[in-house]
C-alpha cells in the first residue's frame, strides 16, 4: 500500500474504514505541495487530477501532470506522486480481487492498462468521472454502506475509464484478447451455475484444456480454472449476503451436489465457512 508523506499543506479525506469488507477505498486529497514514498503497490488505483505541475512516476517511468488527467497504477507496480501546486485529487482504491473481476469483464490484454497509464481528458470527461467517483465516496462514507451499489457504480466508474482510453488508441488491436478467449469468458457467464470443469470449455470451444490454460496464463495472468471458480465464487458471495438466500438454495443454485463439496469450495478461497460469511454479511 501506498505510504504518503506530506510536506508542505493540505488534507485527505478518506472514505471510511470499510475497505476490509467492500474492498474500495475512496480518497479526496487537497493539496498544496505534496508527495508520496516510492512503494509497490498491492491495489489498483483510478486517480482523478486537476494539477498542472508535477510528476507522477509509475514503475521508474516519469508522466509529467499538464491537467486534468486520469492515472492508472495495477497492483504489482511502484507508484510516486509529486504534487508541484495547489490541487484537488480523487482516488478510488480497490483491492486486486475486485480489480480482476472487472478486468475480466473487457476484451482486452494487461499490457493496455501498463502502456498507456496517464492520458488527458476534456472538462465534460473530467467532470461526468469525478461525479460517478463522488457518488461511490458518498455511499462509502455511510455507517452500512449498501455493497451492491457499491460494486455496480465502481463496475460503471471502471468501465467508463476503459471507454474512454481506447477511445484514444488506434491501435486497439493489439491489445485485444484472442477470439477463442473472449468466447471462453462469455460461455462461462453462461454455463458456470452449471458446468465446473474446465474439460466442458474447451470441448465446446474445439481446443485442448492445455491451449485454453496457455491463452488465460498469457493474456489475463491467471489459469483457466480460476477464471471458472472466480465466477462461481462471485455469485456465492452475492447470494449469500442476501437474506431470502439460504446456503442450502445456494448451494443448489450453484451447481453443488452437497453442502460438504459447497463448504470445501468457499473455504478454500475465502478461508472461511459459507456460514461465518453469511453471518458477517447478514448482521450488517
Amino acid at each position: 500500500m501506498i505510504k504518503l508523506t506530506m510536506f508542505k499543506g493540505g488534507n485527505i479525506i478518506n472514505s471510511g474504514d470499510h475497505f476490509r469488507d467492500a474492498g474500495i477505498l475512496y480518497r479526496k486529497l487537497y493539496v498544496k505541495q505534496y508527495e508520496t514514498q516510492i512503494s509497490t503497490n498491492d491495489e489498483f488505483i483510478i486517480t482523478l487530477s486537476e494539477t498542472k505541475k508535477g510528476v507522477h512516476v509509475i514503475d521508474y517511468q516519469k508522466y509529467k501532470m499538464t491537467g486534468r488527467q486520469i492515472h492508472l497504477v495495477l497492483p504489482g507496480q511502484s507508484s510516486h506522486f509529486n504534487f508541484l501546486e495547489y490541487t484537488t485529487a480523487f482516488q478510488i482504491k480497490m483491492t486486486q480481487k475486485n480489480f480482476e473481476k472487472l478486468r475480466l469483464s473487457l476484451p482486452f490484454d494487461s499490457r493496455l492498462y501498463k502502456d498507456y497509464p496517464v492520458f488527458g481528458l476534456t472538462e465534460k470527461e473530467f467532470q461526468k468521472l469525478n461525479q460517478e467517483v463522488e457518488k461511490i465516496g458518498s455511499e462509502l462514507s455511510r455507517y452500512q454502506p449498501f455493497l451492491p451499489i457499491i460494486d455496480s457504480r465502481t463496475g460503471t466508474t471502471f468501465h467508463e475509464v476503459i471507454r474512454l482510453l481506447t477511445n484514444r488508441i488506434s491501435n486497439l488491436e493489439d491489445y485485444t484478447l484472442p477470439v477463442v478467449l473472449n468466447r471462453f469468458l462469455n460461455l462461462i457467464e453462461i454455463y458456470y451455475k452449471q458446468e465446473h470443469a474446465v474439460g466442458f470449455y474447451s470441448s465446446a470451444l474445439n481446443v485442448t484444456k492445455n491451449y485454453l490454460a496457455g491463452l488465460s496464463q498469457q493474456y489475463l495472468q491467471t489459469t483457466s480454472r480460476d477464471l471458472i471458480n472466480n465466477r462461481i465464487l462471485k455469485e456465492a458471495q452475492h447470494l449469500l449476503s442476501l437474506k431470502s438466500s439460504s446456503i442450502k438454495a445456494t448451494m443448489l443454485e450453484l451447481g453443488f451436489e452437497d453442502k460438504s463439496t459447497f463448504s470445501h469450495f468457499f473455504k478454500r478461497h475465502l478461508k472461511m465457512s459459507p456460514t461465518a460469511y453469511r453471518n458477517i454479511k447478514i448482521e450488517r
